[in-house]
């Protein structure tokens, strides 16, 4: 695997502005090491460069995804001033929940997948338990791991946290809102769409 040719303010600035609200330095400066790390492994460049479906590439996801889940914190808090949930973590897990992707959707991994997917399966991992993976390795701590780790259908077999809830159903709304204004198309119709060009 290549090393990424991309460099840190690359990655800020396809995360921008999302990534100026998470407070902590050190836990933006992972956001950014991270994705470094999960490029690096790929044959993707940048962010821009992995398409997520039809011309949305994978900055646009992630950010769409940041900012409807700190809609749903804004919007909760106006109702409910008590109401309390790690920012932090529900951004910085926005930001990176498809950490995995590139991996998953690589195309020489797609490639030696295809090759022999009785043995390897196709894909041989799906993103988010690789992204967990690369989360893991990026010094996150565990609330974000889990946020990564469960966002998706595999999260269904674990008891979500409040933040990875958060970030789980921002990641519907946000494909199903992008299905209907762009492709008019519901969520399960895009789903059905998307599965038939995956494999």
């Amino acid at each position: 695997m290549k090393v990424a040719s991309k460099n840190e303010s690359e990655i800020k600035e396809s995360l921008s502005p999302e990534i100026q609200n998470i407070s902590s330095e050190q836990l933006r400066n992972k956001v950014v090491s991270a994705w470094l790390m999960a490029l690096e492994q790929t044959s993707f460049d940048s962010l821009k460069d992995l398409g997520q479906f039809k011309g949305i590439n994978t900055a646009e996801h992630v950010r769409g995804v940041a900012a409807i889940a700190l809609g749903i914190v804004k919007g909760i808090k106006e109702v409910f001033p008590d109401f309390s949930v790690n920012v932090d973590t529900v951004v910085a897990g926005a930001l990176c929940h498809d950490l995995g992707k590139p991996f998953e959707y690589d195309p020489n991994n797609e490639s030696n997948w295809g090759k022999n997917r009785w043995a390897t399966g196709n894909p041989a991992l799906r993103h988010s338990v690789y992204g967990a993976h690369i989360a893991l390795n990026a010094g996150f701590p565990l609330e974000v791991v889990h946020v990564v780790g469960s966002h998706s259908v595999e999260g269904a077999y674990l008891q979500r946290s409040l933040e990875a809830s958060i970030v789980h159903y921002a990641d519907k709304v946000f494909w199903e809102a992008v299905g209907r204004v762009k492709f008019g198309k519901n969520l399960f119709q895009l789903a059905g769409i998307m599965q038939k060009e995956m494999y």
